[in-house]
């Protein structure tokens, strides 16, 4: 059994406040995936309850790798969540793979130009 941490993210605007929860690291471990949003009016009314992923993936932080592959597929692009953790983890995982229902999207991160390079592909082309 894994304790998962969650960083919480939050956006607002004139309509509505915005919530993005992510887990976050907990000891050696990274926890890709696993984001929900949360929608409130003005009123503080729930106005949408999304789980963006069906679950997380924990990454032990002290195996060497620059790869991460995961898995998004409550969605068919990358969401929030996704592309929050590949900013925060980039550092660590130059090149990441995050495949959806229709698309798979590679991320290659150049440390040394801080750039990242995209890619984007159907999932008829890869499988």
């Amino acid at each position: 059994k894994q304790r998962v941490s969650y960083n919480v993210y939050s956006l607002v605007d004139d309509a509505s406040i915005t919530i993005y929860l992510a887990p976050g690291a907990y000891k050696n471990f990274i926890h890709h995936a696993g984001g929900i949003k949360v929608v409130f009016g003005k009123d503080l009314a729930v106005r949408s309850n999304e789980q963006l992923h069906l679950g997380s993936v924990p990454v032990d932080l002290n195996v060497k790798c620059d790869i991460s592959a995961r898995t998004s597929s409550v969605t068919e692009i990358i969401n929030e969540i996704d592309i929050a953790q590949y900013l925060i983890w980039r550092k660590k995982f130059y090149n990441n793979l995050i495949k959806t229902k229709k698309y798979a999207f590679f991320l290659y991160y150049i440390p040394d130009d801080d750039t990242t390079i995209k890619q984007v592909f159907s999932n008829k082309d890869i499988d």
